[in-house]
């Protein structure tokens, strides 16, 4: 399976992710942000968010494959889960040298129902967040997060 993001450019906004089969059949899409909170950047010496420093933004590139955690109890500011990140090309790779955490996961909505910035891993909504599980019901995934403007 392969795991998909495709975030603009300006953080600010959402992106996208798509999870595909390995034939290429896309079994499931949604609605994904990579930015990180700009006040905790700050506070720990990356006010920029430059995404090879901690508390960046989520890093682009390919990442090891993973698969889904699930945690016997959701966790207050990630949710249900965890998919863990490990870069293997590109920014990603530069990333794994001063980053540790970085991953995918779900959690709260703000109050406009929009995802909320996290300390640079990827969030995507609960709802996705269960289905992916479902969907991968533990398989491994190939994991690419790339920009766009």
């Amino acid at each position: 399976m392969k795991l998909k993001f495709v975030l603009p450019s300006n953080r600010i906004y959402a992106g996208f992710f798509t999870l595909t089969d390995n034939d290429g059949v896309l079994l499931m899409a949604g609605r994904a942000l990579g930015k990180a909170d700009n006040g905790r950047a700050a506070v720990e010496g990356n006010p920029l968010r430059y995404s090879t420093l901690p508390y960046g933004d989520t890093p682009t590139g390919e990442y090891q494959p993973s698969a889904v955690i699930i945690f016997d109890k959701p966790h207050r500011r990630v949710g249900r889960g965890w998919v863990p990140l490990k870069g293997r090309t590109g920014d990603a790779l530069t990333a794994i040298k001063e980053r540790r955490g970085l991953g995918i996961h779900a959690g709260r909505l703000d109050t406009d129902g929009r995802l909320v910035p996290t300390y640079g891993c990827v969030r995507i909504s609960d709802r996705d967040f269960d289905q992916l599980t479902a969907t991968t019901a533990g398989a491994i995934m190939d994991i690419e997060v790339t920009e766009e403007d």
